[in-house]
């Protein structure tokens, strides 16, 4: 993992994925619906993969007991806006909808970067829009 920074480039992502699925497979998420999890990068690869997490909860030979498929656990969670590739974003906003993506940043914290998630994102999503979901965030406490 340490040749080409693969640990940073995407290790990070498979530690969030499979934290968050087990949370779900484990039905933390269903006992604890009120508990509000932020999860990085756009869901670190979950919307792309959640059609084979929910075989998981199909599968009897899984194990996961559940009342809902996974993929109805993981919506409920939120994720932050950090991404450089329009399908990427747009895939992870109909996933789990605008009212859960929230600003972030790669970037240690800096007035000249911590813009940075907001100008990439507004290339493709209105940057009136995004505004509007983070006054609307830190409003509610988030």
């Amino acid at each position: 993992m340490k040749e080409w920074r693969l640990a940073i480039i995407l290790g990070f992502e498979f530690d969030i994925m499979l934290s968050a699925t087990r949370l779900a497979y484990s039905g933390i998420l269903e006992r604890f619906p009120e508990l509000n999890f932020v999860i990085a990068h756009l869901g670190a690869g979950i919307p792309f993969l959640v059609g084979r997490i929910d075989r998981g909860y199909h599968d009897p030979m899984c194990g996961v007991k559940t009342k809902k498929p996974t993929s109805e656990y993981l919506k409920d969670l939120h994720t932050d806006a950090v991404c450089f590739y329009k399908p990427t974003l747009m895939m992870a906003y109909d996933f789990f909808g605008a009212e859960r993506i929230v600003m972030g940043s790669d970037f240690r914290f800096r007035s000249e970067t911590w813009k940075l998630p907001f100008l990439v994102s507004s290339r493709w999503i209105s940057l009136e829009r995004q505004k509007k979901r983070f006054w609307e965030k830190m409003s509610n406490g988030y």
